[in-house]
């Protein structure tokens, strides 16, 4: 966080709110390759740097130098209340300007700020996601492969390959495996339409919002036919039982499509890729910011997510535990078994010893 922190500092230093978030959302890889790519070329080409004039040390200066002109005034003028008078009023006049253009940065400064802590819980819930369906999914390989007598677990093993040459009724893990799905696909399905509402409500230059950009603008159909099949059977029956192969699939596509809005969403901030027929699209953005992205609110899949997770680890391990105390107790039965068997042939032989010893010894006499 101490690089969140030097981020907001310089954005109060005259840098402008774009490049901050930009810098800010770099540094924490929260996009896709591509979609990074895209912002670098914009950024690069956006020189622009919207400086914020230092209106308190101004308005200090000003309201300094209006005292000095009007205790000149005063002094200079002792007998005449009229260029004291003016004096007053135009310092007064020049003060009263420089404190709402001081007001005013202030407002907007803690608009940015507000604005800057929405982006950052966004793109913090979305990579808590990402890692949580990585976890699940691996939570799914490892019960594969324990299911199927791999005593080594590795994630090299090609498990969606194993799951191809097996029965679909012998799933692992069959509510997590539809959790991760159902999440995924509604996930994209919402990062999809906050994307086209983006474009629609806060239009950029046509050579940013071009629909050949953005995924968003393809037809569902494209991507098959999983974000259309009407019932759970069948969604099932696409799925195969919501194997390996088709969890990898939406769950890419829903990474791509959540990177794609949080790139639109950084288009959106900058001044110089707004629409020069209407100026006033960037003001209302930004005042709309932190609706646009609370709207997209991770935390209720999230803890959802985290939730199975933690039901189907505590359920493997405690399988695993049971398994170990079985294996061990088995083991040591065996130990037992064996050492009390070696127990009886010792005694009995030397029972069989015993009176041997007497007789070997009168004979050598």
């Amino acid at each position: 966080m101490a690089d969140d922190s030097d981020d907001a500092g310089v954005l109060f230093k005259g840098k402008d709110f774009f490049s901050v978030c930009v810098r800010w959302v770099f540094a924490r890889k929260a996009l896709e390759d591509e979609d990074e790519a895209f912002i670098e070329s914009v950024h690069n080409d956006v020189h622009a740097v919207y400086p914020h004039p230092k209106h308190a040390l101004r308005l200090l200066g000003v309201t300094l130098g209006a005292s000095g002109v009007v205790v000149a005034a005063d002094r200079f003028f002792p007998d005449k209340w009229l260029p004291v008078t003016a004096a007053i009023l135009a310092t007064t006049s020049l003060v009263l300007s420089e404190t709402h253009c001081c007001l005013k940065l202030l407002r907007r400064e803690r608009l940015y700020r507000s604005n800057l802590e929405s982006l950052e819980t966004l793109v913090n819930q979305r990579e808590t996601l990402k890692l949580l369906i990585k976890k699940s999914l691996r939570v799914i390989q490892e019960k594969e492969l324990i299911s199927r007598g791999f005593a080594i677990i590795s994630g090299e093993t090609p498990v969606s390959r194993l799951e191809q040459s097996s029965r679909i009724s012998q799933r692992q893990c069959p509510s997590l495996r539809r959790l991760i799905f159902h999440t995924a696909k509604q996930l994209t399905i919402r990062f999809r339409e906050a994307t086209v509402n983006l474009i629609i409500n806060y239009p950029l230059s046509e050579e940013i919002d071009a629909s050949n950009h953005y995924m968003a603008f393809i037809p569902l159909d494209v991507f098959g036919p999983l974000f259309n099949a009407e019932s759970e059977e069948r969604l099932q029956e696409l799925t195969e039982n919501y194997s390996l192969a088709s969890l990898k699939a939406v769950v890419q596509l829903c990474h791509l499509q959540s990177s794609e809005y949080i790139r639109r969403i950084l288009l959106g901030l900058s001044h110089v890729l707004q629409c020069t027929d209407r100026p006033l699209i960037y003001e209302s953005f930004i005042i709309a910011f932190k609706e646009e992205l609370a709207s997209l609110d991770l935390l209720s899949p999230v803890s959802q997510l985290e939730r199975s997770l933690q039901l189907h680890r505590y359920d493997f391990q405690q399988r695993s535990a049971n398994r170990s105390e079985v294996k061990v107790e088995s083991q040591m039965k065996n130990v037992y078994t064996a050492v009390h068997s070696l127990s009886l042939h010792l005694q009995a032989a030397l029972a069989r010893g015993v009176p041997t010893g007497p007789r070997l010894k009168w004979k050598a006499r």
